[in-house]
């Protein structure tokens, strides 16, 4: 039998390689192409990515300076409120939208608080804008005076260029514009008091490497026939459909959320009434109270197999959420969540704060392998609806709710090498 040395003890291991002469990294700072303040519900902020270079995706952020004026009250951000005040992020290549990510702000509200724990968002608790790092003031941001604020932001930006496994060759894909559009004041805040808000100081910031013309011949090389190089990345989509009040038994809501490989099923149970402040988008509760089940379809099969059930297990419930996003090998110790018992406990009808949002999510992994080397893991719609079934047992609902759903899925980005043009299969 032949004796392997430990890793530890190679110390040849790649010892030998170095990187290509004539590489160089560099940060790049873009700055809105159509302004440089926005403050009206609906501005669309606009970044135009330079051709250069190969972007690493894991660098892209946004930093931005918030100005927000009061008139009798201290006013009371919902959500993230580095995100909060955009309701829409879109990536354009060349002159074709490539994705269009609806209800951004309440998006990222929910992916930071399922994979961030407390203690990460203390730790990033300054660029993210939470007022406190006290454990129950990590949600939103309350102002520090009547009159307002101003302060400053930074965070990661969650898009289709972002979440790229590979080096993005923005040096062959012509145009790449990132655009944000800004939500309407009284959606941002949970209080009446605030008169107007505005973002200033944007700046995109993201890296670049740059190689040497040997290494671009080799990439040139990697290209099939047609000069085509892929991808594989990942996006979200959403969509909503209204749950009247007074509604029983089963329900079946169907969402045209029509993908080929689907990775995650993320549903938000709109809050509502006067009782929810954080409305439809930043409050999630057990529409059942405690007596239903939530089950979804994709394609006609059901996940997860046996319905999730609010009056049997409550606490599975929450056990498919820490993986929902991680692929299908539970990994407790390894999942982050940031939702404390009381917020996943609220009930329809519930009392809710800026400070203690409902936070009831139910999320189910669709991932067919994790951690694949193959371009595509989740499952196809085969383009049919998606379909959530909701069990109330001997419950009614008291309120309407706005039910949206979250689809995690794979993304593949094509890039011609020799037009230089890009473009994207979902």
């Amino acid at each position: 039998m032949a004796t392997a040395i430990p890793q530890q003890l190679n110390y040849a291991a790649g010892s030998l390689n170095s990187l290509p002469e004539g590489t160089n990294s560099q940060t790049m700072v873009v700055v809105p192409n159509n302004g440089s303040s926005f403050s009206t519900d609906g501005a669309i902020i606009s970044f135009d990515l330079p051709s250069r270079g190969y972007l690493q995706p894991s660098t892209m952020y946004l930093r931005y300076k918030c100005t927000v004026v009061g008139a009798t009250s201290k006013a009371e951000m919902k959500g993230v409120p580095a995100y909060t005040p955009f309701v829409n992020s879109t990536v354009i290549i060349g002159s074709q939208v490539v994705e269009s990510i609806q209800n951004y702000g309440a998006l990222q509200n929910v992916i930071i608080n399922t994979k961030l724990d407390v203690a990460g968002k203390q730790s990033y608790a300054y660029g993210l804008g939470f007022s406190s790092t006290s454990v129950d003031t990590m949600n939103g941001r309350e102002l520090a005076a009547i009159t307002g604020e101003e302060w400053d932001m930074a965070a990661p930006l969650n898009n289709v260029i972002a979440n790229c496994d590979h080096l993005v060759p923005l040096k062959h894909m012509g145009l790449v514009r990132l655009q944000l559009t800004m939500d309407a004041l009284a959606n941002m805040f949970t209080t009446t008091t605030q008169t107007s808000i505005t973002l200033e100081n944007l700046e995109l910031v993201y890296d670049v490497v740059e190689f040497g013309s040997d290494t671009e011949a080799v990439v040139a090389s990697l290209a099939d026939e047609n000069g085509n190089i892929m991808i594989k990345s990942q996006s979200y989509s959403t969509s909503s459909q209204t749950l009247p009040t007074a509604v029983g038994g089963t329900q079946e809501l169907v969402f045209n959320n029509r993908l080929s490989s689907i990775k995650s099923l993320f549903t938000i149970l709109g809050g509502a009434g006067t009782n929810m402040v954080n409305g439809s988008y930043y409050d999630s509760c057990d529409i059942t109270n405690d007596l239903g089940s939530y089950q979804f379809f994709v394609a006609g099969v059901p996940y997860p197999a046996r319905p999730l059930s609010a009056l049997q297990n409550k606490a599975g419930i929450f056990q498919e959420l820490t993986d929902c996003w991680g692929g299908n090998a539970s990994d407790m110790y390894g999942a982050r969540m940031s939702i404390l018992q009381d917020e996943f406990a609220v009930l329809e009808p519930g009392t809710t704060t800026t400070e203690s949002p409902a936070k009831f999510f139910v999320g189910v992994n669709t991932e067919r392998l994790p951690e694949s080397s193959t371009l595509l893991t989740g499952v196809s719609s085969q383009l049919t609806p998606i379909h959530l079934r909701i069990e109330f047992g001997s419950y009614e609902t008291t309120e309407a709710h706005l039910i949206t759903l979250v689809t995690l899925h794979d993304v593949i980005v094509n890039c011609n090498i020799l037009t230089k043009q890009a473009s994207v299969k979902v």
